[in-house]
């Protein structure tokens, strides 16, 4: 079409170039719509042409990963920094998230910062890149905080299990020292039904639901095995 120049148009971006737009180095952020616009010049008049749109997806190899400083074993009051790092510079235009324990943290930076690590700030951490082609999510990184010497804190986790395996064992010992108390009158009140029997019977023997009445000498009472009432001046088992 000759060597009258276009103009290029990306997105909001425009571009002074002839027939070809070479963009060196391309990046994430290069990648959108892309059209022409082409000046055709005449006698005493013009006319402007316009190509089409065309959609151009810049793709790159993206690694990510979280990185822990100093480390993943911070002590208790020690500031602790996690990166959302990837590799290569062909991103722009990021935006992050971060998560901890599968639960979202409300944090759309690349870095993680925690001024006073506590107990509590223990766990599973990853983040994720968003871009307009994708995203793009990390390994989990697990974070240790460790309890230095001047350190008095107990981990809530920790003592709720401690609380609930101390009660347990003070419900079963107060269990265990209620059923020996029981059963010991239990045992002396069947070796006194065994022995009453013996010495008012006999070698009868009375069923288990008799109970041992012990009686004074010269007492009123009534033997099953009769009908009326005397006066018995032994002990007998009714």
């Amino acid at each position: 079409m000759g060597p009258a120049p276009a103009l290029w148009v990306h997105g909001l971006d425009f571009y002074n170039a002839r027939h070809f737009l070479r963009v060196e180095r391309a990046t994430v952020s290069d990648g959108g719509n892309y059209s022409c616009l082409h000046w055709v010049p005449g006698a005493g008049h013009g006319y402007l042409l316009v190509s089409s749109i065309t959609y151009v997806s810049v793709k790159a190899n993206f690694t990510i990963c979280v990185v822990a400083s100093p480390g993943v074993q911070p002590l208790v009051g020690q500031p602790l920094a996690l990166m959302c790092q990837f590799d290569g510079s062909n991103y722009a235009g990021l935006v992050f998230s971060w998560y901890k324990d599968g639960k979202q943290l409300d944090i759309v930076q690349q870095e993680l910062v925690l001024p006073q690590v506590q107990l509590e700030d223990a766990g599973e951490y990853h983040c994720k890149a968003h871009s307009a082609l994708g995203t793009a999510a990390s390994d989990s990184l697990s974070i240790t905080v460790m309890c230095g010497s001047d350190c008095h804190q107990l981990n809530p986790k920790l003592l709720a299990g401690t609380g609930t395996g101390v009660l347990l064992l003070l419900v079963l010992t107060h269990l265990a020292v209620y059923c020996l108390a029981r059963r010991a009158p239990l045992q002396e009140q069947s070796q006194a039904v065994k022995l009453g029997v013996s010495a008012c019977h006999g070698s009868e023997q009375w069923g288990p639901l008799y109970e041992v009445i012990r009686y004074s000498s010269d007492s009123l009472h009534c033997r099953p095995d009769e009908d009326s009432c005397s006066h018995c001046t032994e002990d007998y088992c009714n």
